[in-house]
């Protein structure tokens, strides 16, 4: 779990460049441009299955990056957790009971 953290923060490192803003920038642009071109283009022409798979690389780009940034998070609260179980909170919802009535305060 430790080397996925570094290698996440290693992504993360990377789209905090100038380089990562600039590929962005453009790849949204290059994005955008294959979007506006989509609609007149024939669905039986091989252009459009190109376009339209040239489309889904920039969004599994961007996806892939965020995926990177997200999974880092967890992984560093899930590893905080493991490393320190004395101040992991344990909530045990499921066996409350409303004190009153022996049962949950919707009747159930």
């Amino acid at each position: 779990m430790e080397e996925f953290i570094r290698e996440a923060s290693e992504v993360k490192n990377l789209t905090q460049n100038l380089g990562w803003a600039i590929l962005e920038r453009d790849l949204n642009l290059y994005r955008d441009g294959i979007a506006k071109k989509l609609a007149y283009l024939n669905p039986q022409r091989p252009e459009f299955n190109e376009a339209r798979v040239l489309f889904l690389a920039v969004d599994k780009l961007f996806d892939m990056v965020e995926d990177y940034q997200a999974n880092r998070d967890e992984a560093i609260a899930l590893l905080n957790k493991i490393e320190n179980p004395d101040l992991a909170v344990v909530m045990d919802i499921d066996n409350e009971t409303d004190k009153k009535e022996g049962g949950s305060p919707d009747g159930l």
